[in-house]
């Protein structure tokens, strides 16, 4: 079961979110990408720019809305029928 929210993400960032297109940020940037989304799944953007003062991850800077589904990750225990030892 999955959780929709949205978020403010830098616009910096959604090239690299939805194509996975690296180029032109750093490694700094890439990886703090990859920990806001690595458990979220299906995504889509709204399309407006905006500055926001408290992006979701980064400085301050030009953002869009990102609805992300949540993943719950199964090896908490935290999804009905599975146990969490089960790929161990």
């Amino acid at each position: 079961m999955g959780m929709i929210s949205d978020f403010e993400c830098p616009t910096w960032a959604i090239n690299y979110i939805i194509n996975g297109d690296y180029t032109g940020l750093t490694f700094e940037e890439v990886s703090m990408v990859e920990s806001f989304i690595r458990h979220m799944d299906n995504f889509s953007t709204e399309g407006e720019e905006f500055f926001s003062y408290t992006p979701a991850f980064g400085l301050p800077c030009t953002c869009e809305i990102v609805k992300f589904m949540w993943v719950e990750d199964f090896r908490t225990g935290d999804w009905e029928g599975h146990n969490a030892n089960e790929l161990d």
